[in-house]
């Protein structure tokens, strides 16, 4: 006997389509679905693998009826198969299917726990509205706010919704980049960056008012490039074509929320404090139920941390406080 006849496949006569590493992405070209299907069918889900499918699966279908489900963090060494679980776990949970009519949970070798797990998924899906995943790649060198664009890129982009880049450093993993890229973008002319001609790009320009661009003569070297599109696309603005603030958005009813927000000084401070909190809020809360409450604010600061809370009065009579940081 030979050492090859001891192996199920003759590991001299088959290739590793793809050449080892699990490269995490939606894509969906025929070279990407042909890898997708060999990891399915060369998957060994036993083990760690086994292990780490039953625990996200069982975690997700005890909280779904809550408000939030708790996150899962997949660690492990170089190497270790971190990139090849979540492939394999977000084919397996939407059950991706091919040209001719395969799926990923009949492709797969599953334990028996596992697939009564993913079955259970299905049927909570029913009742749920059906099943969704995501999945992309954030970048090693994204910063604070380029890894939220990049997050929100590929959430955008897995709904079929408007493609998202910023202005910012070169990080073209994350849609970011300068005013010079982003032009190159629009043209088709950046190699690292193909957009979708069925989906519209959205430029998100922190720090950049619609004024910076209006006077082409006067506008920043930097941001020249981006200056002429202003005249081929729409930025998104107030009705009265001034751009958005924190308060403007709150306040306004015609593109904001709407809202009966005090506007002391207080109810400033704290309104850049909580926000991100603040819009996590049922605006059906934040009006009230009789739309007469009044968002003001209190902000506090001591020698260790800032924190800021809105809280909501009806008559002057404060009842309820909304949020703390």
């Amino acid at each position: 006997m030979l050492n090859r006849d001891i192996y199920q496949k003759d590991p001299s006569t088959r290739k590793l389509v793809n050449e080892g590493v699990a490269s995490v992405n939606d894509e969906k070209t025929n070279q990407a679905l042909s890898v997708l299907r060999y990891e399915l069918e060369s998957f060994v889900c036993d083990g760690q693998y086994e292990k780490g499918l039953e625990h996200i699966l069982d975690v997700y279908l005890k909280n779904i009826e809550q408000a939030e489900q708790p996150a899962v963090w997949v660690s492990g060494f170089y190497g270790s198969g971190k990139s090849h679980l979540v492939k394999m776990l977000r084919a397996l949970w939407v059950d991706s299917q091919f040209e001719d009519g395969a799926t990923a949970r009949g492709i797969a070798n599953l334990p028996q726990g596992v697939g009564d797990y993913l079955k259970e998924l299905s049927t909570q899906a029913k009742r749920h509205g059906g099943l969704h995943a995501a999945s992309g790649t954030l970048g090693s060198s994204s910063r604070d706010k380029s890894v939220r664009m990049a997050l929100l890129g590929i959430l955008f982009k897995s709904v079929g919704l408007a493609e998202l880049l910023m202005l910012g450093d070169y990080t073209p993993e994350n849609r970011t980049g300068p005013a010079i890229w982003l032009r190159c973008v629009i043209a088709g002319k950046a190699p690292d960056v193909t957009l979708p001609a069925d989906r519209v790009p959205v430029f998100y320009l922190p720090g950049v008012s619609r004024q910076d661009l209006r006077a082409i003569e006067d506008c920043p070297d930097l941001l020249k490039p981006l200056a002429e599109l202003q005249y081929r696309g729409v930025i998104w603005s107030q009705a009265n074509a001034k751009d958005w603030t924190i308060m403007a958005f709150l306040k306004s009813d015609q593109g904001g929320m709407g809202l009966d927000v005090a506007q002391d000084n207080d109810a400033k401070n704290a309104m850049q404090l909580a926000l991100y909190q603040l819009l996590d809020e049922e605006l059906e809360l934040l009006k009230g139920s009789g739309g007469e409450h009044r968002l003001d604010g209190i902000a506090q600061r001591d020698r260790d941390r800032q924190s800021g809370c809105f809280a909501s009065t009806n008559q002057d009579q404060r009842h309820r406080r909304l949020r703390r940081l």
